[in-house]
């Protein structure tokens, strides 16, 4: 066995470099019933969603759990543990605030579209977002869901990975610390986006056969199950 050379793994570390974090900007895009497209206080609603772009500084790949549940192969014995559902995580987007405040009232008033939070007036108040919503009331989901898009960059602006949620929308607009001294500091909004489910756009739904080299694996020749060691029938 050839020993370990330093020169072939820094040349093999140079070839494939990294694909580093900082380069990602993430687009959100609501649906065609969403109920603040004709929002009367957004006169130039449409131009949120670019404010939204190039405000997005900060999040990350959503993550994916398997839940899996425990057997005992014969009955008796080792713990083998069994997948049943993919579970996915929340996502976190913090935003930078604009100078007018706007990115912060839109979380807000789209959060307040889903439940009407608004408890100025009595319980039988109509006085939410949408027309007659009343105090409480949650929207349908038609009108407050959107695709958030993550896009991530390499050095040359290439996008290489290109993760897609469908019908997500915020369930969490954080706490913002506010104070005198931090002249310095800009007002960053957090905002946690919930979703049905996600998938890598730009990544071809290809068939196990044409990624894995199949003269590496063993073909037991059953139909149904065309890869991996033969079964004992």
């Amino acid at each position: 066995m050839a020993g370990f050379n330093i020169n072939n793994f820094k040349g093999k570390m140079s070839e494939l470099g990294v694909l580093k974090s900082s380069s990602v900007y993430v687009q959100i895009s609501p649906s065609s019933q969403f109920g603040l497209n004709g929002f009367n206080s957004f006169s130039e609603f449409g131009g949120m969603y670019e404010k939204l772009q190039f405000s997005a500084e900060a999040t990350k790949l959503p993550g994916i759990r398997l839940a899996t549940t425990e057997i005992r192969r014969h009955g008796y014995g080792v713990i083998e543990k069994k997948p049943y559902v993919p579970i996915f995580t929340d996502l976190e987007v913090v935003f930078r605030s604009d100078a007018k405040g706007d990115i912060y009232t839109f979380f807000q008033t789209w959060m307040k579209m889903i439940i009407n939070f608004d408890g100025r007036g009595s319980i039988n108040s109509v006085n939410g977002v949408l027309p007659g919503q009343a105090l409480y009331e949650v929207a349908y989901k038609e009108n407050y869901m959107s695709t958030v898009v993550i896009n991530l960059m390499d050095n040359n602006g290439s996008e290489r990975i290109k993760i897609v949620l469908t019908e997500a929308y915020p369930i969490f607009l954080g706490e913002i610390p506010l104070a005198w001294q931090a002249v310095n500091d800009y007002v960053k909004i957090p905002v946690v986006f919930t979703f049905k489910d996600w998938y890598m756009e730009n990544t071809p739904n290809r068939k196990f056969s044409e990624i894995v080299n199949p003269t590496n694996i063993i073909n037991n020749n059953r139909p149904d199950q065309p890869f991996g060691p033969p079964l004992n029938n």
